[in-house]
């Protein structure tokens, strides 16, 4: 199926229009709920490839930095900025 690009340009606009309005008006708090309960990442073992090392453990959470925290095999919490995620 070809996708129309103008009206998937238009869903996308109006939705960060939506996400920018909820932002102005109550923070970045509901966002971040929301981004968490989508997550296909939390509670699940993971492998992140960063620019140096590679970790491993289990994804317990987002931080109000969006940084994603893992649960090392010491018990550990490490939070993770960027990365590729297995």
């Amino acid at each position: 199926e070809e996708v129309q690009r103008l009206k998937l340009l238009k869903e996308i606009l109006v939705n960060m229009e939506n996400y920018y309005d909820l932002f102005k008006k109550e923070g970045f708090k509901p966002i971040l709920m929301e981004w968490k309960a989508k997550s296909n990442t939390l509670n699940k073992w993971v492998k992140i490839k960063t620019e140096g090392e590679i970790i491993e453990g289990f994804a317990v959470d987002v931080d109000d930095e969006c940084a994603l925290i893992i649960r090392l095999n010491s018990g550990i919490l490490k939070r993770v900025l960027s990365g590729d995620v297995n």
